[in-house]
């Protein structure tokens, strides 16, 4: 088996391949068996052209140049003129949020930063640009970015320039987890119980406020249901935020309002463990147009926590034991 570190693809075994998972022998279309010191001496020919093609003066000229682009964009968006920056970007450039969101064109992005820094948002000890060496075109730096809610994440902004504009901008968070427990809000709150449920394990555990504790998509989605029927309201009130996070995965609380059809109200804190699972990604195309099953490691929903923090009682909010459920 051949792992790449990087995706963590895993490919069959050829019956050529040795016990070490490696194989000697490659055919061309004929079928006459190529030594591999030749494929060897193709790599390193191709490998050679790319750095030479890197280390050209055209080259350094042009990344200078769009890295001053960027460094421009970089200060304007400080001084928090919109107008300026957004004339760095080309008039059908995209820009990918942290929520998964896309925003096309050069006027919905003004429009949208503009929104966003008047509802508090703010990029803190912003790192600088770092050329990536397998895109030339794609720039990356690191970031802190406090969002209207007032929490802060670290997050990794990813630019792509072509003929000096800013074509595209991703921004992700450093911590792949906390994405998906940003999506799974998103998905609550669309009451898109099939995108919540993508999001999680084939094992996940659910336990409620109320003491209901459930195990496996198919016990949650019928949870769903239920809640459907018997809460008038479920809102979040605060973002997701880091409690733990390791190189597995992590820890993310947010604060929920729920009010059944009964009558009670309760405040509540939902917890998500995520953890990275082994999962079937889509397919890879060969270059002789065959497709092979790629596998990886992609974050997941184990375990949704909710615990009751204040309950009204006789129209008092009342504090709950943190310890114990509802």
């Amino acid at each position: 088996m051949v792992s790449c570190c990087g995706c963590f693809a895993f490919f069959r075994r050829t019956p050529r391949q040795s016990a070490r998972g490696v194989s000697f022998q490659s055919t061309v279309s004929g079928g006459t068996p190529q030594s591999p010191y030749k494929e060897s001496l193709k790599r390193v020919t191709v490998s050679d052209s790319a750095s030479r093609l890197s280390q050209s003066p055209w080259r350094k000229e042009q990344s200078s140049g769009e890295l001053a682009v960027l460094n421009l964009y970089s200060e304007r968006m400080r001084q928090m003129d919109f107008n300026g920056c957004c004339a760095l970007l080309a008039q059908d450039a995209a820009y990918h949020s942290m929520n998964g969101d896309l925003i096309s064109s050069r006027a919905a992005i003004e429009v949208w930063i503009d929104e966003q820094a008047r509802a508090g948002r703010r990029n803190r000890e912003e790192k600088p640009w770092v050329q990536c060496n397998s895109a030339p075109h794609m720039w990356s730096r690191e970031m802190k970015v406090t969002f209207p809610s007032r929490i802060t994440h670290d997050v990794i902004e990813t630019a792509t320039l072509e003929d000096g504009n800013i074509t595209r901008i991703d921004m992700a968070p450093k911590c792949p987890a906390l994405r998906t427990a940003m999506q799974f809000a998103e998905a609550r709150y669309e009451h898109n119980d099939r995108k919540a449920l993508d999001l999680m394990s084939v094992n996940v555990s659910w336990k409620t406020w109320d003491g209901i504790e459930v195990r496996g998509k198919d016990a949650v989605k019928k949870l769903f249901r239920d809640m459907n029927g018997r809460e008038v309201k479920r809102e979040g009130t605060t973002e997701f935020e880091c409690a733990q996070v390791n190189d597995v995965g992590g820890c993310f609380v947010r604060d929920l309002d729920i009010e059944r059809v009964d009558g009670i109200k309760v405040k509540t804190r939902q917890k998500l463990y995520i953890m990275g699972e082994l999962s079937e990604l889509d397919p890879i195309e060969l270059p002789n147009g065959e497709r092979r099953k790629c596998w990886g490691m992609v974050p997941k929903i184990m375990e949704v926590d909710v615990l009751t923090t204040e309950e009204m009682v006789n129209g008092k909010w009342m504090k709950c034991d943190s310890k114990t459920w509802a």
